[in-house]
């Protein structure tokens, strides 16, 4: 791995004249000494020559890269590191950054310092401007990442929705023998901003070729802030009362079993689940899936999980669910990836009217060549819902659903390997129990890493 890197890396930092600044005297004889010692294998003549430099002009670019690279050459990454960081400082034009950031990258990568590198290559790539750059660039991220044991991950949004309450687009609710009333207002659809982030954090404990063992800690929050609108129907009306939080923790092991197939993952989840500050309940969940390989571009992956709920008394009842999924994955000859998923859920709960059966059905599209440097993608799907039983009904509730997403990430505005992104996520509901007829939808607004 480290080979790969390196051979990256010195293609980066050595593709283009090292410095810019004019060189004269007695001055240019020992930068050109100090390159052709280390070229000639002689990093310890390289590192006292650009010692002598630095000590008239400790800022020199060309001298502190040179000195860089014999460190590197003389085993010591670390300081190596250091010094790279101190050529980017005093780097002069797009090339000296982009080289500069590299070779910091390359040390803190030798050096075992895998999330440092990172950090140095997104920096790396805001000076990236030909495509073989931008190509070489991603090209060394993503060998630091597959030798970085460490994940970590942060996101956040901000979205516009017409329903955070989930409210019904009917506002009346029937009870068969009763007759018809009117819904109060907050139990119709509210208007406002959604603000989420997540959080991942998993760490490979255990990896081989045939396969690999992750732990790791997964946190996710939303909230509202309530529209004018939603404050005049509903006055004192509080977002936090609809938010929601997720902790959990996993462990998720994947093993070539039948290495004519595909991986075989099995994860085990422990997690605990917020709503509006309050604790709702606590969960455990085992899900097994299987990949199937097909000799062309085509991935087909059967999961099925076992999910328990243990719910805060007078808060939420016990509930056990079942999912069983299958999904068909392809990459076209254009490179467009396609895929398709029906998945089943059954949920057993405490509470009668809260068991039910889901299906779905959803076709994804993502194109691999952005329009105008817009990349785009989405998904469509169809729903069904069955209640076999139901309060508000003699004979059950069943509900039809359409559903969708598109997105689109602005790839030529990129800083740090992050662009601009923006998620439509919709949904529209029919049910025969008209309180739960519906339609939402939310426009997310965020940043995506482009590596």
């Amino acid at each position: 791995m480290k080979r790969t890197f390196g051979v990256v890396v010195a293609v980066l930092t050595l593709s283009a004249p090292l410095g810019t600044n004019a060189q004269t005297g007695s001055t240019a004889e020992r930068q050109a000494a100090a390159e052709a010692a280390l070229v000639n294998g002689q990093p310890e003549a390289a590192l006292q020559l650009t010692d002598e430099l630095l000590a008239a002009e400790p800022t020199r670019f060309d001298a502190l890269f040179v000195k860089a690279l014999a460190l590197i050459d003389l085993d010591n990454p670390a300081e190596a590191a250091v010094i790279a960081g101190r050529a980017y400082r005093a780097a002069e034009g797009r090339v000296e950054r982009l080289q500069a950031a590299n070779l910091a990258a390359r040390a803190r990568f030798e050096a075992g310092h895998f999330a440092r590198a990172e950090w140095w290559l997104r920096r790396a790539s805001n000076d990236v401007e030909t495509l073989e750059e931008e190509r070489q660039v991603i090209g060394a991220f993503q060998a630091v990442r597959r030798a970085n044991p460490l994940t970590f991950q942060l996101g956040f949004g901000a979205a516009p929705t017409n329903n955070f309450n989930n409210g019904a687009e009917d506002g009346s609710i029937f009870f068969e023998g009763l007759g018809t009333f009117e819904l109060p207002p907050d139990q119709l659809p509210l208007s406002g901003i959604e603000y989420n982030g997540d959080m991942l954090l998993e760490y490979r404990v255990a990896g081989s070729a045939e396969q690999q063992t992750h732990v790791g800690l997964y946190a996710y929050a939303r909230t509202y802030d309530p529209s004018s609108s939603a404050r005049a129907s509903v006055p004192g009306i509080d977002g936090f009362d609809y938010s929601l939080g997720i902790v959990d923790l996993f462990l998720r092991h994947d093993r070539l079993v039948f290495p004519e197939l595909g991986v075989t993952q099995i994860s085990f989840h422990n997690g605990r689940l917020f709503y509006g500050g309050e604790h709702y309940w606590d969960y455990v969940r085992v899900a097994l899936s299987q990949d199937v390989q097909f000799s062309g571009r085509g991935t087909l992956n059967f999961q099925i999980a076992q999910e328990n709920q243990f719910g805060v008394p007078d808060r939420q009842a016990d509930t056990d669910i079942t999912t069983i999924s299958v999904r068909y994955r392809r990459a076209r000859q254009n490179n467009d990836r396609i895929g398709i998923r029906l998945s089943k859920k059954i949920y057993d709960t405490e509470a009668f009217e809260n068991s039910y059966e889901d299906y779905k059905l959803s076709v994804d599209y993502q194109f691999a060549r952005p329009f105008m440097g817009i990349a785009f993608g989405g998904s469509l799907g169809i729903g069904h819902t069955n209640y076999d039983r139901f309060f508000l009904s003699l004979d059950g509730r069943r509900d039809d659903y359409l559903f969708g997403t598109a997105f689109a990430v602005w790839q030529e505005v990129s800083v740090y390997g992050f662009s601009p992104r923006a998620d439509l996520t919709f949904e529209r509901r029919g049910s025969d129990v008209s309180q739960y007829a519906r339609n939402t939808a939310a426009l997310r607004l965020g940043l995506s890493s482009t590596f």
